[in-house]
């Protein structure tokens, strides 16, 4: 078996908890669109898919001027510089743990570039990842985001984790046939949903004996 050369993260409920701000966009779109709901916290997470476009969809939301005001909604809430995200504790160890350890770190998100990098950059984190890949380089579960970021890095799936805290990350990893899926329980999914992950890890510090 290959040696680990790269490590890719997921960013929203791996590395940062964006479960509030994922709720206040989404109560936003409620509201928007008339739609009635009554979620309880672990309902709204259950909710939650990694392609957020099918998200939608279970709403009822489809056409694409409706997306579009969607994901504008959306932006306008995650980035709101008044709204501050916070990475979860003992995430930063790590990184600068694997980092030293010779590892290449990437993230991997539906979320925005630009987003994502502001708010590792206020949390001190930015520095430790190679690459930052969004939603631009497609919607997870799907494949191709993935296999473009190995592309880029000039390595084979066998050489390569993902870290997710949804199914989604887990079915994309294991489609794209990388050397290990590792699931993460403090994120938006419960164990159950991610039953099909290689590991799954209760704390970012049991990280380090999982990437390999």
């Amino acid at each position: 078996m290959q040696k680990t050369k790269l490590i890719i993260f997921d960013y929203d409920g791996v590395l940062v908890d964006t479960f509030p701000l994922a709720c206040s966009a989404y109560y936003a779109i409620f509201k928007e669109f008339n739609i009635k709901t009554n979620f309880s916290t672990e309902q709204f997470k259950d909710f939650f898919e990694v392609n957020w476009i099918k998200n939608l969809a279970v709403l009822g939301i489809s056409e694409k001027k409706d997306i579009e005001k969607c994901e504008f909604i959306f932006r306008s809430i995650v980035a709101d510089p008044n709204r501050k995200v916070k990475i979860y504790s003992n995430i930063e160890p790590i990184l600068k743990q694997l980092k030293n350890k010779g590892y290449k770190l990437a993230v991997l998100s539906n979320n925005y570039e630009d987003i994502i990098k502001k708010h590792l950059q206020k949390n001190k984190v930015l520095h430790y990842f190679d690459k930052i890949a969004d939603v631009k380089y497609g919607l997870k579960p799907d494949t191709k985001g993935i296999l473009k970021l190995l592309d880029e890095f000039k390595l084979k799936p066998d050489e390569a984790v993902m870290i997710g805290d949804m199914d989604g990350d887990i079915i994309m990893a294991k489609n794209a046939k990388l050397k290990k899926a590792i699931g993460v329980s403090w994120g938006f999914h419960n164990h159950k949903k991610l039953k099909d992950a290689d590991v799954i890890v209760n704390t970012p510090l049991e990280i380090i004996n999982e990437v390999e």
